[in-house]
C-alpha cells in the first residue's frame, strides 16, 4: 500500500526510498491495519471498519484495508 501518487516498490525495500516523514506514514498504515486486525479478533467490528476507512483515506489502493473493512462490515 502506497500513498496517493507513489510508485510501487518491492516489499523488501518498503520505506527505504522514502523521506523520514513519508516512512512515518508507512508505519502509521501498518499500525492501522494491525489495529484493525486486533479489533476484528476481539469482535469489535465497528472499530475495525473505521480504522480501515481511515487508512483508505490516504491509501485508497491498499488491498489489506479494503479486505479487512469488507470483512468487518460483513460481521457487523
Amino acid at each position: 500500500c502506497m500513498p496517493r501518487g507513489s510508485t510501487w516498490w518491492p516489499m523488501n525495500d518498503v520505506g527505504s526510498h522514502l523521506s523520514p516523514s513519508a516512512r512515518g506514514s508507512v508505519v502509521e498504515l501498518a499500525e492501522l491495519i494491525r489495529g484493525a486486525q486486533e479489533a476484528m479478533d476481539r469482535g469489535d467490528f465497528l472499530l475495525a471498519a473505521n480504522a480501515c476507512a481511515h487508512a483508505l483515506e490516504s491509501y485508497p489502493a491498499c488491498l489489506a484495508a479494503h479486505r479487512l473493512r469488507g470483512e468487518a462490515l460483513l460481521e457487523r
